[in-house]
Formats: C-alpha cells, structure tokens, sequence
C-alpha cells in the first residue's frame, strides 16, 4: 500500500509484513478491498489471505465482517471526528459537517458504513450491534 492511497483511505499507514501486528494488517487488507472491490468482496477468507492474519486470529477480533467494518469506521471517524473548538457555532458546525461529507465520501469509512447499514437489513445481530453503536 503506497502512502498516497493509505491517506486517502483514513487509516494510520501500519507497519507491513511480520513487524506489522496481526489486526493492523488485517485492517489494511479490508481496507483495500472495501476500497476497490466494495463491500460484496470482502470476505475474511480473503482479508486472511491479503494479510497473511491466520482466520482463527481475525475471528478473535471480529466474529463476523459486520464487525470488522464497524472497527474500520470507529477507527477512522475517531481521528477524523474531533471538536474544532474555533470558539464560533457557525464555524464549528461547519467543520463539522464538512469532516462528516470528507469521511464518508473520501475514506474507507464510508464503504465500511453502507455495508454496514446492508447488512443491518438481514442480520438482526448486526442490527442491534449497529443500533448500539450509533443510535
């Protein structure tokens, strides 16, 4: 992954190969494939694959792909979203909404988020653990 599409995604650029950890470059496979292929692709056989994350290790972190996109969107929206403090509601409203707009249509947060609300349609799990989380 070359640092152009790492901060186009929103995620940190983590350490590959071995020096990298487990969930690191499993959050960097799904990344890329959210990214390019949407979120039909996204398997955790194959992010176990692109990160070389065994699927035993990958399921201890996230027990389905409904999750895994959840941790892929709080951990972006947790750097992204951040109080401008400017002292002026106009201008912090705006910020606001303008980080909201860049998050959802510029990183992985965004793909990770229309997965999410698909997969709340069919999943009664994923919809009590969306509501739970952004309700």
């Amino acid at each position: 992954m070359n640092r152009r599409s790492v901060q186009q995604s929103g995620l940190h650029e983590y350490p590959s190969g071995r020096r990298g950890t487990a969930q690191a470059r499993a959050m960097t496979a799904a990344t890329q494939i959210l990214l390019h292929q949407g979120y039909a692709r996204l398997t955790m056989e194959r992010v176990a694959l692109e990160s070389g994350v065994a699927k035993t290790t990958l399921y201890r972190h996230w027990p389905t792909k409904a999750a895994l996109c959840m941790g892929l969107y709080l951990d972006v929206a947790g750097r992204e979203l951040t109080d401008p403090q400017t002292c002026d509601v106009v201008k912090d409203l705006r910020c606001i909404a303008e980080t909201v707009v860049r998050l959802q249509t510029r990183t992985v947060a965004g793909p990770a988020l229309l997965g999410l609300i698909a997969e709340a349609q069919i999943n009664p799990e994923t919809t009590a653990d969306f509501l739970t989380e952004f309700a």
